[in-house]
């Protein structure tokens, strides 16, 4: 599969997109190993095995002077792979609850995978992908982060903060098509709007701690220092001043 991939982004176009039959075995390698789901394979091997696959097609999709007939036939296939994570209808919340630490990469790469082809993507086509990965992403956001967030799983957490970094960082990029999308999911716009804040303010109260846990070891570290700085002890012996040596004093008859 790694071969293939070497083969594909390295070797003159005519090697494998001039030849329809090495061109088809390629794309069924692929495919095979997205479509893995043996069951005489431990699954956390499996995962691996997808997630090493998708990084090589991400590499296929981002070299242009080869990528568009693999994006053609491919790119259907990476989707496909983590649909059953985000179905887009009412067994939504059953899909999440699904979801393993194995799943999370190959749900990242496959999400990466897309970003780079909507990064090649023509302009006619980008709000084809920035919706579907939008969409995508909005699937593993919380319906209402400040009284759901918390009670995650570990996992899913991981899953709501990543489509949140992926989600702010699409928007500024594609602006036009992301303010498209959300007006035309008005349910997905509120989902999106509300993670966000949340994060912002997850953020602020983050910060404000840091600042206080900071300026506590500076007092802490202050108050350590002076606790082990010796005490001065200001003494005088006046000994030397004894009535023994004292000038004596006598009057004048």
């Amino acid at each position: 599969m790694l071969a293939t991939a070497v083969l594909a982004t390295s070797a003159p176009r005519r090697v494998i997109l001039g030849n329809t039959e090495i061109f088809g075995k390629a794309c069924r390698l692929f495919r095979d190993c997205l479509q893995d789901e043996s069951k005489h394979v431990r699954y956390a091997l499996i995962a691996f095995i997808v997630v090493k696959c998708i990084q090589s097609l991400s590499s296929i999709f981002a070299r242009r002077e080869v990528c568009y007939p693999f994006i053609k036939e491919l790119a259907p296939d990476v989707l496909a792979r983590i649909r059953q994570f985000a179905p887009g209808d009412a067994t939504r919340l059953t899909a999440l609850e699904t979801i393993s630490d194995d799943d999370v990469p190959i749900i990242q790469e496959a999400i990466r995978s897309l970003e780079v082809i909507l990064s090649i993507a023509k302009v006619n086509r980008e709000i084809v992908f920035v919706n579907v990965l939008v969409q995508l992403l909005g699937e593993f956001l919380c319906d209402d982060p400040p009284t759901q967030y918390r009670q995650l799983t570990p996992t899913l957490r991981r899953l709501h903060d990543y489509a949140i970094l992926r989600l702010n960082l699409i928007g500024p990029a594609h602006p036009d098509a992301f303010k498209k999308v959300l007006h035309t999911f008005p349910a997905l716009k509120q989902r999106i709007e509300s993670s966000i804040r949340y994060q912002a303010s997850r953020s602020v109260t983050a910060q404000q701690a840091a600042q206080r846990a900071m300026a506590a070891a500076k007092i802490e570290r202050i108050n350590a220092v002076q606790s082990t700085q010796p005490a001065i002890k200001l003494t005088m012996d006046f000994s030397a001043f004894s009535s023994a040596e004292a000038p004596a004093v006598t009057s004048e008859p």
